[in-house]
């Protein structure tokens, strides 16, 4: 009876042995496992920006599967880039299988519709790549923002933008302005402030910034004050608008770089020093209702070489003109050449009938 017991006992035991090993999982040191599967990992890799590597881990992922099979590795999505293809790895069963994805960097291309300004022409570059362009300029206006908003990085696609540009005042119109020789029109009614804004804006420029100022289509202006632009040499060229009738002492002082200057008929006088030292200065119209030329207007214009003095003119100041001039015709309206540069470099000259005396 006490044998049967024990030998029932023992058999118990060994039953009970027997199921829990059947219902544990047993490790080895690579991963693998008693089902035959082994973990993975699936690293994901973004093309760098300064080069063509792939040294930037963006995200690792874990997986399991099957002991010699392939791994099941996928592309995730990343704006601005493009998987490549993905090949897969035998799963080995100490679980130190790695799946490497790189992703190159989309070439996005951007263009401008600069909507009637300064062309700017289309950039290519990898997506997060920094880029700049130069501002576009449109006369009378100012950039005031892209549509959609210019980034300073490439975006993730191709991406069309479109300048928006609003009324430019004359001031903010020349400090825009870039290298070269720009016209600047100006239109509407101005007055001696609006010349004073625009000889502010004239200096604040760079040396090598030149200005065509045609003010032919303005109105209100009755006279270009004292000193209006004088010393600056960055204007090359002025029309004066016709509701102008006098031109004030060292109105053009010594602007160097000025090559022409544009007198309306509307003009009586034209001051002391008006254009004293243009050494530029090639072309000037004095208009026929112009009566008087004030002492040293055009001295120093040593690139003024011929002058017609209308004959509504009666009264020329000392020095008016510099003695380098070779052409001359005199108007009917003076009587005396005292102050006219009659010297060795004169080659023609046209005397009027009213002079008197020689």
């Amino acid at each position: 009876m006490k044998k049967h017991n024990l030998t029932k006992s023992v058999s118990i035991i060994f039953m009970l042995l027997a199921m829990m090993f059947s219902c544990q999982t047993i490790e080895d040191d690579g991963g693998s496992t008693e089902d035959n599967t082994a973990s993975y990992k699936v690293e994901h890799y973004q093309q760098n920006i300064e080069n063509d590597e792939f040294t930037l881990k963006v995200d690792t992922e874990s997986k399991k599967g099957e002991i010699n099979s392939e791994t099941k590795a996928e592309a995730k999505t990343y704006d601005g880039f493009t998987a490549k293809t993905v090949t897969q790895e035998k799963i080995t069963a100490d679980g130190k299988t790695v799946v490497k994805i790189e992703y190159t960097r989309n070439v996005v291309t951007l263009t401008f519709d600069t909507d009637g300004g300064s062309e700017v022409e289309s950039i290519n570059g990898k997506y997060g790549a920094t880029f700049t362009i130069t501002a576009p300029t449109k006369s009378g206006y100012k950039l005031n923002s892209w549509e959609p908003e210019l980034p300073t990085t490439f975006p993730a696609k191709d991406t069309k933008y479109t300048a928006k540009w609003t009324k430019a005042t004359i001031a903010e119109e020349i400090n825009a302005l870039t290298e070269g020789t720009h016209t600047i029109n100006v239109t509407g009614e101005i007055s001696s402030s609006t010349i004073s804004d625009i000889k502010s804006a004239l200096n604040r420029l760079s040396s090598d910034i030149y200005v065509n100022l045609d003010l032919s289509k303005t109105t209100g202006l009755t006279s270009i004050s004292d000193r209006a632009f004088s010393g600056y040499s960055s204007l090359t060229s002025v029309i004066i608008p016709d509701s102008v009738t006098s031109i004030g002492d060292e109105a053009f002082y010594n602007c160097s770089s000025l090559t022409s200057v544009t007198i309306p008929d509307s003009v009586t006088s034209i001051g002391d020093k008006a254009f004293y030292n243009c050494s530029s200065l090639t072309s000037v119209t004095i208009p026929d209702s112009v009566t008087s030329i004030g002492d040293r207007a055009f001295f120093g214009c040593s690139s003024l070489t011929s002058v017609t003095i209308p004959d509504s003119v009666t009264s020329i100041g000392s020095s008016a003109f510099s003695n380098n001039i070779k052409t001359l015709v005199i108007g009917n309206g003076l009587t005396s050449i005292d102050n006219l540069p009659i010297t060795d470099a004169l080659e023609s000259i046209t005397i009027g009938n009213g002079i008197t005396e020689i």
